[in-house]
């Protein structure tokens, strides 16, 4: 099995290992859940049980999204002018964009439902706020150096 592949199937195992948390943590999940958390890592709000489910559903629809967007490099929006001497390396680029980003939001999405399940079942007073920060960084910083390749594909 070749790395992109290997890499493209990790969002489905990060879902995938959140469905099992949760299924396993279901009866002991009290009716009241952690929906929000603020800078700081702390929750700020409440909804039903049933709400542990929104980001494990919100990190599948964004899957899906970016699997066929990432499959479809023709409907990207490039920082350069795109040509026939430049089309195959911006593809390329493209490509490798949208699996990491994909990547990147799973992972995101699907610690802090992990993490919320932790919070809601007092195992910990809120999401670690590094955690965050770096995973926010590690995204946003990607997508920027992808876009300089980009942008440096004439």
């Amino acid at each position: 099995m070749s790395a992109r592949r290997l890499l493209s199937l990790l969002p489905t195992a990060c879902l995938a290992a959140t469905a099992v948390r949760i299924l396993a943590a279901w009866s002991a999940l009290p009716e009241r859940v952690p929906t929000h958390f603020n800078f700081a890592g702390q929750p700020d709000g409440w909804g039903p049980k049933a709400m542990i489910w929104a980001l494990p559903a919100m990190s599948l629809v964004m899957e899906g999204l970016m699997a066929f967007v990432g499959a479809h490099p023709e409907l990207g929006n490039y920082p350069v002018k795109v040509t026939d001497d430049n089309r195959a390396g911006l593809h390329a680029l493209y490509r490798q964009l949208m699996l990491f980003v994909r990547l990147a939001v799973a992972v995101m999405l699907n610690l802090i439902a992990w993490l919320s399940v932790d919070v809601a079942l007092g195992q910990r007073a809120g999401l670690p706020q590094p955690v965050m920060v770096t995973t926010l960084v590690v995204l946003v910083g990607g997508t920027v150096v992808f876009i300089v390749r980009m942008a440096q594909e004439r």
